[in-house]
């Protein structure tokens, strides 16, 4: 079994991106961002033959390895992304504020898996001499979630300032390190983390971060996506830190 391969080619794309901003104010600001990427180049699971040395007699066998095809693949999408200052409000809710934004993004990418998706046996000047047809969805581009948000609320108050901040991630194909051409799907997932900060003097400051409050667990699916195979609960982080400067 080789993991990885000196041979393979690089993708090459053409990519559009288009994008408008607004600020009916300089405390708001609406964004909208529209992309398109062409590539050309997929991956395929292959069997291609290979000669060892071994003790001086050379023996040919056949490695998995994942090569690049030719296959034309798109990606497209789109972001958008609010921010506001509750400046004009009276008082400490002057301080108040937001941002939030959204993407999605789609793909016609397959990667199958190496055991039970789509394989082809190579000759060894590069032909293909047989397909192995799959019995299981291909993945995604590695990575790649249709929808991804995030929210941020703000509150400043003199030298004081408490953040919210919301993420979500829908499911994504992410490569074992070990076996990275099995399919292993990550669950959809929302995280909220929450900072704070106080400015003691100018050469002071304090500081509070709790990250994944809501015990957020990672649940991990493969060789498809309603094949649950592990979870992982990492728990709350809190971390209180003193900042100094002379």
């Amino acid at each position: 079994v080789a993991n990885g391969n000196p041979n393979l080619a690089p993708f090459t794309s053409w990519n559009y991106d288009v994008a408008t901003e607004w600020y009916p104010n300089e405390d708001s600001i609406l964004a909208l961002g529209f992309y398109y990427k062409q590539f050309n180049g997929g991956f395929q699971n292959s069997l291609q033959t290979e000669t060892f040395s071994v003790n001086g007699e050379d023996i040919s066998v056949q490695v998995p390895v994942l090569t690049t095809s030719d296959e034309n693949n798109l990606i497209y999408g789109f972001e958008a992304t609010a921010s506001h200052a509750f400046t004009y409000l009276p008082g400490v809710l002057s301080g108040l504020g937001f941002k939030v934004s959204y993407n999605f993004a789609e793909s016609d990418f397959e990667f199958e898996d190496g055991q039970f998706g789509e394989s082809v046996n190579l000759a060894e000047n590069g032909d293909i001499l047989s397909v192995r047809e799959g019995f299981i969805p291909a993945a995604d581009l590695v990575g790649l979630s249709n929808h991804t948000a995030n929210g941020q609320v703000y509150f400043n108050i003199g030298d004081a300032t408490i953040t919210g901040i919301g993420k979500y991630r829908s499911s994504f194909f992410q490569q074992f390190i070990g076996t990275p051409l099995n399919l292993r799907f990550i669950d959809e997932a929302f995280v909220f983390d929450a900072r704070a900060s106080y400015k003691i003097n100018d050469n002071f400051k304090v500081s509070l971060e709790g990250l994944n409050l809501l015990n957020t667990a990672r649940e991990q699916f493969n060789p498809v996506e309603d094949n649950f195979a592990e979870i992982n609960v990492f728990g709350p982080r809190v971390f209180l830190g003193v900042t100094a400067k002379f």
